[in-house]
């Protein structure tokens, strides 16, 4: 959807800061700083709006908020070929996935919101099935930009997204999850956590395409293992790929 353009998102925001037909526009070539401030300003907006926060809640985020969360790109085992066979991905977009298929776990500066751009527009307009190739106004996009966060801001912003969803439950299944979430002490597991739960989410998007240099690591499905191996260009890739 177009939503997921940073163009767009870039371009729409500033125009809606116009004062008297003044150009306010900025250097694409700061887009990434542009965002970082946009990130920030949203970070600290959604923490006002959960204030004040309670003895627990201000566990909670001192629990996930300095976190180092990975980023997670899971893609079927027929397209992991063809990420070695042109060495990069294109366009991926997950922070979480369910499937046992392989992962790439990278390392390259993107950014999220905790929606995807689709389910931003069927709850904006309360649709069953809003089209793929819909073309958002420039509110819309301007709208969809309040969600935004930048890597740096992915921690902190799913431990208020926590905060927000254990606080919506009934108080028996709040204050067992929280305990829960506060007695892990594994970073790999607190996610996971978050996760299984439902205590916060966001769908990251990476501009264009991600080069395989800037993948840390690849997890492939063990009975993939032989298939894989047979590619021509594993050898050249192996040290990032594991098998489980």
């Amino acid at each position: 959807m177009y939503l997921y353009a940073r163009e767009p998102l870039f371009t729409n925001r500033l125009k809606a800061l116009q004062v008297n037909k003044a150009d306010h526009s900025v250097d694409p070539k700061k887009m990434a700083e542009y965002f970082s401030l946009v990130s920030k300003n949203n970070l600290s907006e959604l923490r006002y709006s959960l204030l004040p926060l309670s003895k627990v809640e201000q566990r909670i985020y001192a629990h996930i908020a300095n976190r180092n969360l990975q980023i997670v790109h899971r893609i079927p085992s027929d397209r992991f070929l063809t990420l070695m066979k042109y060495e990069g991905l294109f366009s991926p977009r997950f922070l979480h996935a369910k499937y046992d298929e392989p992962i790439s776990i990278t390392n390259q500066l993107v950014w999220a919101t905790p929606t995807s751009g689709w389910f931003f527009i069927k709850t904006l307009h309360d649709l069953e099935n809003p089209d793929t190739n819909y073309l958002p106004s420039k509110d819309e996009s301007v709208r969809f930009s309040h969600q935004l966060v930048v890597e740096r801001d992915f921690a902190p912003y799913l431990a208020l997204m926590a905060i927000s969803i254990l606080r919506e439950m009934p108080n028996h299944d709040s204050q067992r999850l929280s305990q829960e979430l506060l007695a892990i002490s594994d970073e790999g597991q607190l996610f996971t956590f978050i996760d299984e739960n439902k205590l916060g989410y966001l769908e990251v998007k990476i501009h264009a395409a991600i080069h395989l240099k800037n993948i840390d690591r690849i997890v492939i499905p063990r009975a993939q293992e032989s298939h894989v191996k047979a590619h021509a260009k594993y050898r050249r890739w192996a040290p990032r790929v594991s098998f489980q």
